[in-house]
């Protein structure tokens, strides 16, 4: 006969996740697209391969939540499915510098556990 165990209280983890969806640094149409960007209200927003990997980020936390096994195998295994972690994130742009990044930390309205 087999057991069931229950499932864990879950435990939010905050994690803010800095994702370069922009750079600051590309100021004008032309810099803007030889980036492959799209220039918007003076903000260079990068093109498809940076909307990629950001995707990949956000993908890879429902599937941890979810312990779907898909993609990383490990998500699904007996001892994550004990686990109660649940990632609650808070995607920031980086904005492709130090100072733009710092800016987006210090306005959040909490503190993150993790900042990855």
């Amino acid at each position: 006969r087999m057991s069931t165990l229950p499932m864990p209280a879950s435990v939010p983890l905050r994690v803010t996740l800095l994702q370069r969806m922009s750079d600051e640094r590309l100021a004008s149409p032309e810099l803007c697209n030889v980036a492959d960007g799209k220039l918007e209200d003076g903000t260079c927003w990068l093109g498809e391969g940076w909307r990629a990997a950001a995707a990949a980020g956000l993908a890879a936390a429902a599937d941890f939540n979810a312990r779907n096994g898909s993609y990383v195998p490990q998500f699904a295994s007996e001892a994550m499915r004990s686990c109660g972690v649940q990632l609650s994130l808070t995607v920031l742009d980086s904005g492709s510098t130090p100072r733009h990044t710092l800016e987006a930390l210090s306005s959040q309205s909490f503190d993150p556990h993790v900042v990855v």
